[in-house]
């Protein structure tokens, strides 16, 4: 009776624990470079990865030279299943922080000005639509043009809260509609 008591303890404890998750994402446009970090509780590494984008595919690079490709394609199986599990965690997820760092540097500084103008727009808009939905994250942008090289890179900071409960239901919920998809697929042919 103690060890089911102990065990049922340390299940409740696992899926109430609110992980603190960091990720961060910047990336070189004309070099088709980049790199990808995520991080439990800004300390501990789950995931560290080279980011490049070849025709359809999105291939993540990791240490010992083993490339993982993921095929963009947004009726994909696997694509819509992310996407069905996103939509039901996204309600869920508190934000802590979010960062946009931008460099757009162009020879022709009349096209510089005008793309960094509007990616400055794009960013304070969509702030303004984060902060009506939550009114306590933190948001920063840094928008810089330069005019005497060629460059065009990204850098994204995303920091959050969210428990380990709501991801395995969103996680279950997400599998639910993935197999009636497939049985009605099933019984229109």
């Amino acid at each position: 009776m103690q060890t089911f008591l102990v065990v049922a303890i340390v299940i409740i404890f696992i899926l109430t624990l609110t992980l603190f998750i960091s990720a961060s994402l910047e990336y070189d446009l004309l070099n088709n470079e980049g790199k990808i970090k995520v991080f439990i509780f800004k300390i501990i590494p789950i995931f560290v990865s080279s980011i490049t984008i070849a025709g359809e595919y999105l291939n993540f690079s990791k240490k010992k030279n083993k490339v993982i490709k993921i095929k963009i394609d947004l009726n994909d199986k696997q694509v819509q299943f992310f996407n069905d599990v996103t939509t039901y965690l996204l309600k869920k997820i508190t934000p802590i922080e979010i960062r946009v760092n931008t460099l757009i540097a162009l020879d022709n500084p009349f096209y510089g000005c005008l793309i960094n103008g509007t990616i400055n727009t794009l960013i304070s808009v969509a702030y303004a639509y984060i902060l009506s939905k939550n009114t306590d994250i933190k948001l920063y942008k840094n928008v810089q043009t330069g005019f005497r090289q060629t460059e065009v890179k990204f850098y994204v900071y995303i920091s959050l809260l969210f428990s380990l409960y709501d991801y395995f239901w969103a996680y279950l919920k997400a599998y639910k509609l993935q197999k009636r998809r497939e049985h009605e697929k099933a019984h229109k042919l």
